[in-house]
């Protein structure tokens, strides 16, 4: 008799290469208006043969980072993946392999909302038997299922978001570092996207200190818990301000969400 373990694993992506076997680019598409068509790319980075089946999956975003699955019919976010096709399902790739996965977006009139989202998932398959016979003669085999996903969004038409930066404060690190904590507050109909990057000091004479990218703050959110990483305190002027600044990217290139020089309640990092 056979028992089979299944462990699943999900990985949402932050960098092109965000693990060691799977490398897939971009790690956000986004559909404007205008666009029909988007490919990913899938290399596998290690080793093995793997096979990849894809899919999709509608989450939420946290306010303290990362998603939940939505397992209702929620209405908190408008789910893209009805307008969708994709090719092909499922992929196998021999170690250096790559292979390209196109999206096709299907555009319905009946497309109310300023932003649509779902993710797209990647799982890859279980390799082989990997077990071994317990005393009893009962053969257990353990198989891991990682998923990988993707966000994939479509703006239908221009929409808004405000970005304000509502508190702050420094919370310390056991590498001689420190994190500056940031609570955000967001309003309007899309979502943002882009980097928060940190400087010390004067306009005319800043020093950047810290530096945070992918910053999404989603749609479905009032507001968004970070923190941006300080690698040395001891280089810090607290003496002069430190200028906060959150900059678009992507189809948010250009703009700044906001921009703050920090110089009060922060006189001590603990």
């Amino acid at each position: 008799m056979k028992w089979y373990i299944i462990l699943c694993v999900s990985c949402v992506f932050t960098s092109i290469n965000a693990n060691a076997s799977l490398l897939i680019a971009p790690t956000r598409i986004n559909f404007d208006s205008n666009d029909r068509v988007k490919e990913v790319l899938l290399v596998n980075n290690g080793n093995q043969p793997r096979t990849y089946r894809i899919s999709w999956t509608e989450k939420k975003a946290l306010a303290q980072g990362g998603y939940e699955e939505i397992v209702d019919e929620s209405n908190e976010v408008n789910a893209l993946s009805p307008f969708m096709r994709f090719s092909p399902r499922q992929v196998r790739l021999a170690p250096g392999e790559r292979q390209t996965i196109k999206l096709q977006l299907r555009k319905k009139s009946n497309m109310s909302a300023s932003e649509y989202r779902s993710h797209l998932v990647f799982s890859a398959l279980p390799i082989g038997d990997d077990g071994e016979n317990s005393g009893d003669g009962i053969r257990l085999r353990a198989q891991v299922m990682i998923n990988y996903s993707i966000p994939v969004l479509f703006h239908p038409r221009k929409g808004n978001v405000s970005i304000s930066l509502a508190n702050y404060g420094f919370v310390s690190r056991h590498d001689n570092g420190v994190d500056l904590a940031l609570t955000l507050k967001r309003s309007g109909d899309i979502s943002s996207f882009g980097r928060i990057e940190i400087y010390n000091g004067v306009r005319e004479k800043q020093t950047q200190v810290g530096i945070l990218n992918n910053v999404h703050v989603y749609q479905e959110l009032d507001q968004a818990f970070l923190k941006v990483r300080i690698p040395n305190k001891d280089a810090l002027d607290l003496s002069q301000p430190l200028n906060v600044v959150y900059h678009g990217e992507k189809e948010h290139f250009g703009d700044i969400f906001f921009e703050e020089f920090l110089n009060n309640n922060l006189t001590k990092i603990n």
